[in-house]
């Protein structure tokens, strides 16, 4: 055998064994990442909840005053008792009743433009179906996009893959024209 065939072939292995060693690496460095990633998020999930808790938590204990919990009522009552409408010089228990009035027959012409509720029951009904099927549908193809989608490593991997190929092929030509030669 000719040395530039063992030389062909060597350069073969040694790509395609390249090729497997960088795509086995880049293998488990996605999967580190992937659980990186994943603890991340339930982190950033974790500490925004608690975040959330604490500070809405702070808010409503300063807007209703919670070491005097009728200070709030208290409040309002005064508001409405030393501020009375000046114009008409109406009792404030009239305003109310015709702004509820005025408000409760607003209500009541907005409610007679609604369908019966049986109808809305049964189209929240079927726009549930529809916008759950969209959902799971548009999740798998999500995911089916995640699993086909190459990385660079993926290219690296593809690349040494074509490179031992074109070796193997390479010493496969030159075996074949020494046989040829001799």
């Amino acid at each position: 055998m000719d040395i530039a065939v063992i030389i062909a072939l060597v350069t073969g292995v040694v790509t395609a064994l390249a090729g497997f060693i960088v795509s086995y690496t880049q293998m488990l460095i996605k999967r580190r990442e992937d659980l990186k990633r994943k603890k991340l998020g339930e982190e950033l999930k974790i500490s925004f909840s608690n975040s959330f808790k604490d500070y809405f938590s702070s808010y409503e204990a300063k807007l209703f005053n919670m070491d005097k919990p009728n200070s709030y009522i208290m409040n309002l009552r005064n508001y409405l008792v030393h501020f009375p409408n000046l114009e008409t010089g109406k009792d404030v228990k009239e305003l109310v009743n015709e702004k509820f009035e005025e408000l409760k027959k607003r209500v009541e012409a907005i409610e007679t433009r609604f369908p019966k509720e049986a109808t809305l029951e049964k189209i929240a009904s079927v726009n549930d179906a529809i916008l759950a099927t969209q959902l799971e549908a548009m999740s798998d193809s999500i995911k089916e996009i995640q699993k086909n989608i190459l990385t660079k490593w993926d290219v690296v991997k593809i690349l040494f893959a074509i490179l031992g190929a074109l070796g193997v092929i390479v010493a496969i030509i030159f075996g074949i024209l020494n046989w040829i030669k001799s």
